[in-house]
């Protein structure tokens, strides 16, 4: 799984969670949009954001401590903790012996 399609997930999990997003960033310009953005900046406040990271390992079938997300404030750094991990289940996955 790319960044991109990480991005992807993040921006549908958070329109599902904060519909004022539609309103500050119509759909047709998500895909031009800064990743450094701040979540706060569209507004997502912190109990929305718990919602966006549980919604998004779900969706990804992954298992994040909600620590890791504390210090994040941007979409970026949210793309590359998820990024990081659905790439290290896939190498868990793929390191499996063949039973």
């Amino acid at each position: 799984m790319t960044e991109e399609d990480v991005f992807s997930h993040i921006l549908t999990a958070a329109r599902e969670v904060t519909p004022i997003i539609d309103e500050l960033v119509p759909a047709e310009y998500c895909t031009n949009l800064n990743k450094g953005i701040c979540f706060v900046d569209l507004g997502i406040n912190s109990i929305d954001y718990v919602e966006i990271v549980t919604k998004i390992m779900e969706n990804l079938d992954v298992d994040i401590p909600m620590c890791r997300f504390v210090n994040t404030n941007n979409i970026q750094e949210a793309v590359e903790i998820f990024h990081q991990a659905v790439n290290d289940s896939c190498n868990l996955v793929s390191d499996q012996p063949n039973i």
